[in-house]
């Protein structure tokens, strides 16, 4: 029978997203997202199933979901009673560094939209998510800092940069070929499992006042060049300046006595992959290389958890059909 393209039930896969470097720490605030930001999409399974009909509920992200199909309700001028269904990989967790307050909003903005027969595009999907940015804490959803990286990863895959207001710059696809390792050192820092503090925006903003405009500088003329290439030697020299420059500086030492720990096995992980460096301000590693065993030896030998995943081309993308 024909449709208005309106489901009972969309399952949805979408990635995580690896954050390599704000652009600048001035752009941004808490509830505005901003500053521009470089990342990519990371391919670890994570799923979403939104539905009419009664689900189980999902975990501490459930008011995050909440949020965002609400917000998405309201952008299209319409009610409905959604049950959701939340699935990520035990890495992705929040306030470590793969963005899953960003990528978690971003894929519900795209599923309720599935789900509805809306037929919003990834871009107008991404305004939604924006507007409505925000991060769970005690069970509300409060705002957050964020660049947009994260969900113009999980909507449009591969390696992504973002300006001023969110807005995305570039979109290109990254080799299929580069293995992505995230690297757990086990450094912690006080109040992590908290929001990003206002202190430490503060401090970025002063190192980024200076430091914005050669990484601005250097993402345009060299780093977007080089993944077009397909040079990502070049990608990791470019991000491993900016590990020592502007913002990065104040991430290292909002980690106190383990920033020591985080830089020591930076150097380590340096010399087993292409690229490297936190992922948004950590404490997750990020590496990049076309064989992930170096990195799992050196994990193994220095007693760190790693995984090791593909990068994601194609975005938040549906499982099965569900319509009606």
């Amino acid at each position: 029978m024909e449709t208005n393209g309106e489901r009972t039930l969309v399952e949805c896969v979408f990635p995580a997203r690896v954050h390599m470097t704000p652009i600048d720490c001035n752009g941004f605030d808490f509830g505005r997202p901003g500053g521009g930001g470089v990342g990519l999409a990371v391919d670890c399974g994570n799923r979403l199933i939104l539905s009419t009909d009664a689900l189980g509920g999902s975990g501490i992200l459930d008011p995050l979901i909440e949020h965002h199909i609400q917000g998405t309700l309201r952008a299209l001028g319409t009610t409905a009673i959604i049950h959701y269904q939340l699935s990520m990989h035990s890495a992705v967790q929040q306030h470590l560094g793969l963005g899953s307050s960003a990528i978690v909003g971003a894929a519900t903005v795209w599923a309720v939209s599935e789900l509805l027969g809306a037929g919003l595009t990834r871009e107008e999907c991404a305004r939604i998510a924006i507007a409505g940015f925000g991060e769970c804490q005690d069970g509300r959803v409060g705002p957050g800092l964020d660049t947009g990286v994260g969900i113009y990863s999980t909507l449009f895959g591969g390696f992504v940069v973002t300006g001023a207001d969110g807005i995305l710059v570039s979109r290109l696809p990254v080799d299929a070929s580069l293995k992505i390792s995230i690297v757990d050192v086990g450094a912690r820092r006080s109040g992590m499992d908290e929001p990003e503090s206002v202190s430490m925006l503060a401090w970025s903003r002063k190192l980024d006042s200076h430091y914005r405009y050669k990484r601005a500088f250097e993402i345009l003329m060299r780093m977007i060049p080089a993944v077009v290439r397909g040079d990502w030697v070049t990608v990791g020299d470019l991000n491993w300046d900016f590990q020592f420059g502007g913002t990065h500086v104040s991430m290292y030492q909002g980690y106190e006595d383990c920033g020591i720990l985080l830089l020591s096995a930076l150097h380590k992980v340096r010399r087993h992959s292409f690229a490297c460096g936190l992922s948004s301000v950590g404490p997750y590693l990020f590496a990049l290389n076309t064989d992930e065993r170096s990195i799992q030896h050196l994990s193994e030998r220095e007693g760190w958890m790693c995984w090791h995943f593909a990068p994601d081309n194609l975005g938040v993308r549906t499982v099965g059909d569900g319509l009606l």
